[in-house]
C-alpha cells in the first residue's frame, strides 16, 4: 500500500495535471501510469483599502492642505482593475484608474480649500472594480476649514471744529501714499475707528479726511502704519 502527497506552495489557482508511475519488478504489466488531476480554487479578486476615511484641516485663504494617499490592492488572487470617482467639485483623485495585485496601487486625494467656506465638509470617493465581488468600496473624506487668523487696529484723531462738518472718511492701503476708495465713513461726533479682520504678516497704512455737508473733502491726514504679526 502506498500513498501520494501534494504540495500546494507556489501553485497558482487552476487545474494541474501530473502522472504517478508505479513500477513492480517481475510484473508483466509493469510499469503502470496513474494520472493525477489537481483543481486548485483561487480566492476571488477582492478590493482592499488601507484606509476608508481621511480627514483634512486647512485655513481660509491659506495654502491647500497636504495631499493624502490611500493604498488599493487585491486581497484575492491575481490582479484587478479599479477606478475612482467623486462627485465633490473641491475634491480630486489621481490617478482615476489603475491595476492592483498583491503589490498595492496608490490613490492620491487633493482638496481645493479655495472652493470651500469656513466649516466642515464631507464627500465620498467611490472605488469600483468589475472583477471584485465586494465592489464598490467607499472612502469618506472630511475637511475642516478654519477661519483665517486676523487682527485689528484702532485709529484716533483730533476732531474738526468746522460748523458744517458732516463726517470723516477712513482710508486703508498696503502701499504707502496710495489709497483708493474709503473703507469706512463715520459721523462727525466720532474720532476713532477700529479696523478689523486685518491679515497677518502684512503692513497697513491709513489716512483720514473730513468732509462737509456739501461733500467737500479735506486733504489726507498724516499717514500712520502698523505691521500685523
Amino acid at each position: 500500500c502506498g500513498h501520494a502527497s501534494v504540495t500546494l506552495d507556489g501553485l497558482p489557482a487552476g487545474t494541474h495535471h501530473a502522472t504517478v508511475t508505479v513500477t513492480a519488478p517481475g510484473a508483466g504489466n509493469s510499469p503502470q501510469a496513474l494520472p493525477v488531476t489537481l483543481v486548485l480554487d483561487g480566492v476571488s479578486p477582492t478590493l482592499a483599502l488601507d484606509r476608508t476615511s481621511l480627514s483634512f484641516v486647512g485655513t481660509e485663504g491659506a495654502a491647500d492642505a497636504p495631499d493624502q494617499a490611500v493604498e488599493i490592492r487585491n486581497a484575492g488572487s491575481g490582479t484587478l482593475t479599479w477606478s475612482a470617482d467623486t462627485a465633490a467639485a473641491w475634491l480630486s483623485v489621481s490617478p482615476e484608474a489603475g491595476t492592483a495585485g498583491s503589490v498595492p496601487d496608490s490613490l492620491t486625494l487633493h482638496v481645493d480649500l479655495a472652493a470651500l467656506a469656513v466649516g466642515t465638509h464631507t464627500a465620498t470617493v467611490t472605488i469600483q472594480s468589475a472583477e471584485a465581488a465586494n465592489s464598490p468600496r467607499a472612502i469618506t473624506v472630511s475637511v475642516t476649514v478654519n477661519p483665517a487668523a486676523t487682527a485689528s487696529a484702532t485709529l484716533a484723531w483730533e476732531g474738526n471744529d468746522e460748523s458744517d462738518l458732516a463726517g470723516y472718511h477712513v482710508y486703508r492701503s498696503t502701499i504707502p501714499g496710495t489709497f483708493g476708495a474709503p473703507i469706512a465713513t463715520v459721523s462727525p461726533a466720532t474720532t476713532t475707528y477700529t479696523d478689523s479682520a486685518l491679515a497677518l504678516n502684512t503692513t497697513f497704512f491709513w489716512v483720514v479726511t473730513a468732509f462737509d455737508s456739501l461733500g467737500n473733502e479735506s486733504v489726507h491726514s498724516n499717514e500712520v502704519s502698523k505691521s500685523i504679526y
